[in-house]
């Protein structure tokens, strides 16, 4: 597959996610002024096409995540917001006519006003698992929906000088963009504005401590994290999880003063001794609480409007600390990256833990 953009190598930036045939990935310029040459092709990766092309005309792009195998969703830094795409449909369409060019997303939803004088530098997201178009025939006896996975946004805000910006990490389930989709009534090219569809979705998190350059930190409706200074002085690992019916048995098992996750928690890791290459049981978490309270981060003088994120969530913490830079997870492991000065996949430790129906 071959195709031309007018971008010079050094300031080529590229993400890509691929569900089935297609594959979305965004094509963005780096350099400073250039945004306009952003977009979102929607290739079909087997036959060597390129399908489509999403852009709207004031644009700097990052991400795209697919919510269902034929809807994206594309983080807009430049206009502070997120765009909710339906890939065109093909079917109809003569080979002569690619790349079919979408100009204007089916919902555009804004982001917390913020301050003169700030601005989004960096602005990616991520979820695991993508969509699928079949039901996989293993014999796994837990596997997480897709549609009830909880998608994790990185954002860095910015003074004017953007070499000191302001991390941040919001949550929000993805089945929360898809019923958007479905429920807004607004023209196409009108902005919703954050306080009408954001606070009772959404958690934000200050990431002033929390590792972002990994990307598979998110599986189903759990995030795992370790604060950034583990390396120097070992941390506990945190692991956050938004699904809401763990929420509410944790809030009723603390109504009725029962052991909260009883049987699931008290589980064990098997951690690999590195001297002995033997597995070393160890009991993995210590502490559990919920949080509901909603966030406050207007304090911080970068919002100018209430961000007021009221998405609860359960969170554990392990009862050992560790001296990772990073936490890696799918539905039943957690992955501890140490990184050597050498390469990025040198030493490393894993642990495991179990998920089930029950969990």
């Amino acid at each position: 597959m071959q195709f031309k953009q007018h971008i010079l190598t050094d300031n080529l930036g590229v993400g890509i996610e691929i569900v089935g045939d297609l594959a979305a990935l965004v094509i963005r310029d780096v350099s400073f002024g250039h945004h306009s040459r952003d977009k979102v092709l929607i290739l079909d990766w087997k036959c060597g096409v390129v399908r489509a092309e999403l852009y709207t005309e004031s644009r700097r792009y990052q991400s795209a995540i697919f919510l269902t195998p034929d809807v994206v969703l594309v983080t807009n830094a430049h206009e502070r917001c997120l765009e909710i795409w339906r890939i065109p449909s093909f079917s109809d369409a003569s080979p002569a006519s690619f790349p079919l060019v979408e100009r204007t997303p089916e919902v555009t939803l804004g982001l917390p006003a913020i301050h003169a004088g700030f601005m989004i530098s960096e602005f990616a997201c991520r979820c695991a698992p993508n969509p699928i178009l079949s039901t996989p025939d293993d014999q796994r006896p837990f596997r997480s929906s897709p549609e009830e996975s909880i998608m994790v946004f990185h954002l860095n805000i910015a003074p004017i000088d953007p070499r000191i910006p302001v991390p941040f990490i919001f949550f929000a389930h993805r089945r929360t963009f898809l019923n958007l989709l479905l429920l807004s009534e607004r023209p196409k090219t009108a902005m919703m504005p954050w306080a009408n569809w954001g606070p009772p979705v959404t958690r934000w998190l200050h990431a002033r401590a929390i590792p972002t350059e990994w990307i598979t930190t998110t599986s189903g409706s759990r995030y795992a994290f370790i604060s950034s200074h583990a390396p120097a002085l070992p941390q506990q690992v945190v692991l956050f999880d938004f699904n809401q019916n763990h929420v509410r048995k944790v809030a009723m098992d603390k109504r009725r003063s029962d052991p909260p996750y009883r049987g699931v928690f008290g589980q064990f890791l098997e951690e690999v001794e590195a001297t002995t290459n033997t597995l070393k049981p160890q009991k993995l978490w210590q502490r559990i609480w919920i949080e509901d309270k909603p966030d406050t981060y207007e304090q911080l003088k970068v919002f100018k409007e209430e961000v007021g994120g009221r998405l609860p969530y359960v969170a554990v913490k392990s009862k050992q600390v560790y001296d990772f830079h990073g936490i890696l997870m799918d539905d039943e492991r957690l992955l501890g990256i140490k990184k050597s000065r050498s390469c990025w996949g040198g030493e490393h430790r894993s642990f495991t833990f179990w998920v089930n129906e029950h969990f």
